[in-house]
């Protein structure tokens, strides 16, 4: 295995285990389960509160990525509605090849997909996925929800763009203030 795999599993395995009691003993609520409805395809949403409600992490999977459609919202269930939280988005790394052509856009030469120079570049860049952070009261992601980082389009990256692949999934944690 390479070395940077063996590095992603450690840290997934870290992520688990600090939040172990929420996932094992935390209440379940199942928010999005598939259904096609308003351009919204294969999106299943759940999340684990622990059980004195202090934290929470909820799982955002997207099975048919819908091209240029930017924004993503995120409701909750089981959150305290009269605390503060502050929603995180678990930090992402992705690989210059993941853009394909694009790399073009931004890179004074033209680099071919799948090239020797690709790889090379992907050795020593990576795009910094993107920074979610919300802070509000439960009642307000129980009852509103919030609007997910927009989803690259083409143009523009920076770390406030999602990077949303076929089957891509995120983590957010809700730590109670």
């Amino acid at each position: 295995m390479k070395k940077k795999d063996l590095e992603a599993i450690e840290e997934q395995v870290e992520f688990y285990k600090r939040h172990r009691r929420t996932f094992q003993f935390g209440e379940y609520h199942r928010i999005e389960n598939g259904t096609v409805s308003d351009l919204r395809r294969n999106v299943y949403q759940f999340m684990t509160v622990s059980q004195d409600g202090s934290e929470a992490v909820s799982c955002y999977y997207e099975g048919q990525v819908i091209p240029n459609y930017t924004y993503k919202h995120m409701r909750t269930k089981g959150l305290d509605e009269n605390a503060v939280y502050v929603m995180e988005g678990r930090s992402l790394q992705y690989s210059v090849k993941l853009m394909g052509d694009l790399i073009n856009a931004v890179t004074p030469v033209h680099v071919k997909p799948d090239s020797l120079t690709q790889s090379a570049i992907d050795k020593v860049v990576k795009l910094q996925g993107e920074k979610e952070y919300v802070k509000a009261s439960g009642a307000v992601f129980n009852r509103v929800g919030v609007n997910l980082a927009p989803n690259f389009a083409g143009t523009g990256y920076n770390d406030q763009t999602a990077l949303w692949t076929e089957h891509g999934l995120r983590l957010y944690t809700f730590t109670r203030q």
